[in-house]
């Protein structure tokens, strides 16, 4: 699904396309995983950020969530301190992408818009500043995604969203 010959990059469909197609074939999978016997309550799904041919690509799966969500399994956004992220804060003199490790605020950014749209988590490096982000745009009643908000410790090694039901914690540093 995320590799493409070199005769399909130059035919290239448009960004939103790309999720659309996506979903599908993830659907797929995700029925012949269980055809095969795994148990569904042990299925997430991953959109995949950073795997595809274009940061447009990445955005409109991104802009996919509601999609995503319609397979009925939790969805595990993977976007903390991407490529797509580095070029769009791009040095506007340079147009050189924002350094790996200057993105985690943009990780945060996307990390609330994930969580507002009803992600079961988000893979961050620098879990607080995620964590932090969440829960102010919660509290300024945005609507609120579902599952509750669980308080993270004091040193932010765990899981700023409760789990769904039958997955492990995935929101973790690292």
């Amino acid at each position: 699904m995320n590799w493409r010959g070199p005769a399909e990059q130059r035919q290239r469909p448009a960004a939103g396309g790309a999720a659309v197609r996506a979903v599908a074939a993830v659907g797929r999978q995700l029925d012949a995983l269980v055809a095969a016997g795994v148990d569904p309550g042990q299925l997430l799904v991953d959109p995949g950020l950073g795997f595809t041919g274009s940061r447009a690509e990445d955005w409109a799966l991104l802009a996919a969530l509601d999609a995503w969500r319609s397979l009925g399994r939790p969805v595990l956004v993977g976007a903390s301190r991407k490529r797509f992220l580095g070029e769009l804060l791009a040095d506007p003199a340079t147009g050189a992408p924002r350094p790996v490790h200057e993105r985690d605020d943009a990780t945060a950014a996307v990390s609330t818009l994930a969580a507002l749209a009803g992600a079961w988590a988000v893979r961050v490096h620098e879990v607080r500043a995620s964590a932090d982000a969440v829960r102010v745009a919660a509290a300024a009643g945005r609507p609120a995604p579902p599952g509750p908000v669980s308080p993270v410790p004091e040193n932010a090694d765990g899981p700023v969203r409760a789990p769904h039901a039958g997955c492990e914690p995935a929101l973790r540093g690292g």
